[in-house]
């Protein structure tokens, strides 16, 4: 996954935007993970994954 420190993801916002569409962006501040940039498609893949995952789990029960 490639990262970027807080202030440049801050001063290149656009570009971050554009990488997030090829998979995830992680933002460091102070050398420490804080935070992943995912494009729409990648949160909506990951949100169908999870609930299909619960469904199956609820189901075993």
């Amino acid at each position: 996954m490639e990262t970027l420190n807080a202030s440049d993801a801050k001063r290149e916002f656009g570009e971050l935007i554009l990488k997030a569409q090829s998979g995830p962006v992680g933002i460091n501040k102070n050398g420490k993970p804080v935070a992943v940039v995912l494009s729409a498609k990648n949160i909506n893949a990951f949100i169908s994954y999870i609930w299909k995952r619960c469904r199956l789990n609820l189901k075993k029960d």
